[in-house]
């Protein structure tokens, strides 16, 4: 963004500026840019870019969003078949259940040792 703003060098000067009849504006321009960076990707790399690259979205904000950590699992979201899924579903249930009656004998068995009982 580029402001400029015109001011009278002849109100900025102090003491008898009656002698000074033409006017000199002095312009001050401040710019605010964002630094950029070219790189050099392939084409497939730049498909694969466009194609992940959401409406009115900017190829930095699509690099972004895909380099971020708040990805995290969403990124293998369709990776795996539902039969596959549905199987890992299977064996974790199984597993939590076996952990749960191990973990219930540990706590019996801890519990019995704390209060003397065989």
């Amino acid at each position: 963004m580029v402001s400029c703003a015109r001011e009278p060098a002849d109100s900025l000067l102090s003491g008898d500026v009656t002698r000074v009849r033409r006017k000199i504006y002095i312009y001050v321009s401040v710019c605010k840019c964002m630094a950029t960076k070219s790189i050099t990707i392939t084409e497939e790399a730049y498909e694969r870019l466009r194609q992940s690259k959401r409406e009115a979205e900017s190829f930095s904000r699509v690099i972004k969003r895909l380099t971020s950590n708040a990805a995290g699992l969403l990124r293998f979201a369709g990776s795996i078949s539902d039969e596959e899924a549905d199987r890992l579903e299977e064996r974790i249930k199984k597993n939590r259940e076996r952990w749960m009656k191990e973990e219930a004998k540990r706590r019996e068995q801890i519990r019995r040792e704390l209060h003397g009982v065989s």
